[in-house]
């Protein structure tokens, strides 16, 4: 909270950046209605930029299809708002080989990337790239929403995590220099720092295995070796997220296991570099074992006798309040989600970290 505050003080606006842009957009058997809307967002939103679709091999004939009728439409339109380039890999590699193609196609100094399940705001753009006016900076990430968050009392928890994961977990690293992911759904980076990476990213490999997940933070990752990373709060983008329990799980458990890997990496890449990453990282590391103790406590105590549950609520809504006291006044709406997300974390999430500390070196995506 301390770090959040300083970010409220002291973090500056920064004025337009007015030079064109690249967008890239990964593309892998995705619905057609929810791929139009994502193309026709980026399209519509505001500044002058390149669009450039990469179909990762899709084989779903859905996607084929609008795919080739949005190429034959392009082919006979002129005038266009903005070029719109397709391209097509001969068979599934994973979203960091798309992003390479779509990387290296690009004709502009910054690249945006936007997962194809994701609506932007029409200023979304404009604002995401005004840190780069500051040299020191290399990549920038954005606000992200949930777009089906009316679906399920699972999505309605997801929308209050995602609010108070950027606008207090990730908004308190961004003063300093040092956001530890990207999202995929919306971000940019600087073209040449990307295709210095590009080796790296696309043929990661950790522990003997061919990284496919955790692309995100691998290339943050990447960039925070020697740049600034900014994350921009009114960039603002909606992606659809898992609609049950069981889907959320699955997806947790994945970016539990990327989380671990590229902590591990951020520690060294970070170590006498940059001490405040560096402690950062270590910390949200280890505060899930030195706290196993009270967890297994708490759990028992509500087992062995559930009246407990009556003196702890009171307890669980201070210090959801405490962790997340922003969100209470900004986003009161969201307020019970949050607290019902302490209890998923508990029960569920928070035993996760172990499962994963101890397959970390899982790579695949998991719900492909």
């Amino acid at each position: 909270m301390i770090l959040l505050f300083i970010t409220e003080m002291f973090e500056k606006r920064y004025p337009l950046f007015e030079k064109p842009f690249s967008v890239i957009i990964p593309v892998y058997n995705e619905d057609e209605k929810l791929l139009k809307d994502c193309i026709k967002s980026v399209y519509l939103s505001d500044a002058k930029k390149e669009i450039i679709i990469v179909d990762d091999g899709s084989t779903k004939k859905e996607t084929i299809n609008f795919l080739r009728k949005l190429e034959n439409n392009i082919n006979f339109k002129k005038n266009l708002k903005s070029d719109i380039k397709i391209f097509r890999l001969e068979k599934n590699m994973g979203k960091r080989w798309a992003h390479k193609k779509g990387f290296l196609e690009s004709r502009y100094d910054i690249i945006a990337v936007v997962d194809s399940d994701t609506i932007v705001e029409k200023e979304a753009f404009i604002n995401l790239l005004r840190p780069f006016n500051d040299y020191k900076v290399g990549a920038t990430t954005g606000e992200i929403r949930v777009l089906n968050e009316k679906d399920s009392l699972v999505t309605r928890v997801q929308g209050a995590k995602y609010w108070t994961g950027l606008n207090i977990d990730r908004k308190s690293q961004s003063y300093w220099g040092f956001v530890t992911c990207c999202s995929g759904a919306i971000s940019a980076y600087k073209k040449d720092l990307v295709i210095d990476y590009l080796d790296e990213y696309t043929n990661q490999i950790f522990m003997g295995q061919r990284c496919n997940s955790g692309d995100d933070r691998y290339l943050t990752n990447l960039i925070l070796r020697n740049w600034r990373v900014k994350y921009v709060n009114d960039a603002v983008a909606y992606t659809k997220v898992p609609n049950t329990l069981a889907k959320w799980t699955i997806q947790q458990l994945r970016w539990k296991r990327s989380f671990i890997r590229e902590s591990f990496i951020c520690l060294k890449n970070s170590w006498r570099k940059k001490n405040l990453l560096f402690f950062e990282t270590l910390l949200n590391l280890i505060f899930p074992v030195l706290f196993v103790g009270i967890r297994l406590a708490f759990i028992v105590s509500l087992v062995l006798y559930p009246i407990f549950i009556v003196l702890t609520l009171p307890l669980v809504i201070f210090v959801t309040f405490v962790r997340n006291s922003p969100l209470f006044f900004e986003q009161p709406k969201r307020i019970i989600y949050a607290i019902i997300y302490t209890f998923y974390y508990n029960f569920i999430f928070y035993w996760l970290y172990f499962i994963a500390l101890f397959t970390f070196n899982n790579t695949k995506w998991g719900t492909r």
